[in-house]
């Protein structure tokens, strides 16, 4: 399969490091830095039982191959850093909430209250910082996921762009989690 993904690519698959990614129940791959890609277990189960086609395999690759092409994982790292305190405020809060379901409403509130006594109480570069911490929280998510789906389309265009349409519109549709994005492709693919 590597000698059709560097025909297709015209890339040296040898430049690359697959990963088994086990964590993961979802069949799918993943970019990582430094020319890495991350197969989940179900996506090479899927593979060893013939429940994917060649063309499947391939086109998964070669969009996962897509994001390294682009350049663009370096941003994407950046930005994985920068939204990192985001993202982990985000979790410890859902897992709140999952043990008390009160602090759904309680603890909005109880932010909001701080942010006010803060903004009105507070020094100049205390005022700043709350100001700054609420711009963030609206801004991170939206620039994160805006980046995230322009890369998604990127890496689609890839696979589109070296023969691999088709299956790439195939594989999204055999999985019922990711009809949104092989609708997206199926208009690209044709």
């Amino acid at each position: 399969m590597t000698d059709e993904l560097e025909a297709r690519t015209g890339l040296a698959m040898s430049d690359f490091r697959f990963y088994s990614v086990s964590h993961s129940i979802e069949p799918n791959a993943h970019s990582l830095g430094g020319h890495s890609i991350g197969l989940t277990g179900a996506f090479i189960t899927l593979c060893e039982g013939d429940e994917l086609t060649e063309d499947q395999v391939l086109a998964a690759i070669t969009h996962e191959v897509g994001h390294h092409a682009g350049g663009a994982l370096r941003f994407s790292a950046v930005l994985t850093w920068l939204a990192l305190p985001y993202w982990t405020t985000a979790f410890l809060v859902r897992e709140a909430v999952e043990w008390k379901p009160w602090l759904r409403l309680a603890l909005p509130a109880a932010l909001a209250a701080a942010g006010v006594v803060l903004l009105l109480h507070g020094s100049t570069l205390v005022r700043v910082a709350v100001i700054l911490a609420v711009v963030a929280l609206i801004a991170v998510p939206v620039l994160a996921g805006a980046w995230s789906q322009r890369e998604e389309f990127s890496a689609d265009e890839y696979a589109v762009d070296h023969d691999c349409g088709p299956g790439l519109r195939s594989y999204l549709r055999q999985f019922e989690h990711l009809d949104v994005a092989a609708h997206e492709v199926g208009d690209t693919a044709g």
